[in-house]
């Protein structure tokens, strides 16, 4: 088995507090209120552990740092091709330098991590999303009346389940048409690769959040209200297997009501960067980010 990026997190106090999620969402989050980085570390450990039980392999993430500079200014822009094999997941580091636009709000990151998750073999989109209903409402402790679902019609074929899981479809499933996800490929409804558009198209369900204060509203339209906020993707192809994709400090946003800050996780990210950076060579998105 492959060395997991953050084994020691698995040894003392820390594994011990990582089990100590709080009971329910908070009544009301801000995303960016400050959050150290050992919060990250703790949804990290509690779902890394969650599924290690379950049978199934952590692997190495990819290095942040890819041999493509022309694209992101040389850095991984999300989990596409990580995972070649079934009942595994890797939780890959990821920048996107168009963010850095973006500085300004809360709830965007220099460096975040993406949870990936690929099936056993025989499973699939059923057996995807009741890993999915399983952690969040499990482990993480979160209301189902408070997720959302934003897909395409064959999103439909899972509503029994989703029923059973506790969501109202009427009230928390949004299902875009097709074509304009298609053309969006924002993942919620169809994924699309930007920088390579010659790679399939993945039909995807986009997993909401509601992090106010209260009762959840309605999910009528697509973009949800701000206070709904996406946390991961679910991998919804009829014939193909079980994945899905949770952004970690996303989960803790859903879960504790507050992230790391983009000055948190700057030093971070560089710090990253020079550990993946081949010898002599430095990405431009190291020197966009340090600007930025």
């Amino acid at each position: 088995m492959k060395i997991p990026r953050r084994g020691l997190l698995k040894q003392g106090a820390l594994f011990a507090a990582a089990m100590m999620l709080p009971q329910a969402a908070p009544k009301r989050a801000v995303a960016g209120q400050d959050a150290s980085a050992a919060e990250v570390d703790r949804i990290e450990v509690s779902i890394v552990t969650h599924f290690s039980d379950k049978g199934f392999r952590q692997v190495r993430p990819a290095p942040l740092v890819t041999e493509d500079f022309s694209f992101n200014g040389g850095l991984r822009y999300d989990d596409t091709g990580i995972l070649e094999t079934p009942a595994s997941f890797v939780v890959q580091p990821c920048a996107r330098t168009a963010d850095i636009a973006e500085k300004h709000r809360g709830d965007v990151l220099p460096l975040f991590h993406i949870f990936r998750f690929d099936g056993k073999p025989g499973e699939d989109r059923t057996d995807a999303f009741a890993h999915v209903v399983g952690y969040l409402t499990g482990p993480l402790k979160l209301d189902p009346a408070h997720l959302a679902f934003v897909s395409i019609p064959s999103f439909a074929g899972l509503r029994p389940h989703a029923t059973r899981a506790g969501v109202d479809w009427e009230r928390q499933v949004v299902l875009r048409d097709p074509d304009a996800a298609l053309k969006a490929g924002d993942g919620s409804g169809i994924f699309r690769h930007p920088g390579d558009r010659t790679l399939p198209a993945i039909p995807t369900a986009g997993i909401y959040y509601w992090v106010a204060q209260g009762t959840a509203k309605p999910a009528e339209n697509h973009p949800l209200p701000g206070s709904w906020t996406e946390i991961g993707e679910l991998f919804i192809a009829e014939n193909g297997g079980a994945a899905f994709a949770f952004g970690l400090e996303r989960l803790l946003f859903a879960a504790m009501g507050k992230m790391p800050t983009w000055d948190e996780q700057l030093p971070r990210l560089l710090a990253q960067i020079d550990r993946d950076s081949p010898r002599g060579s430095t990405p431009p998105g190291k020197t966009l980010f340090t600007k930025g």
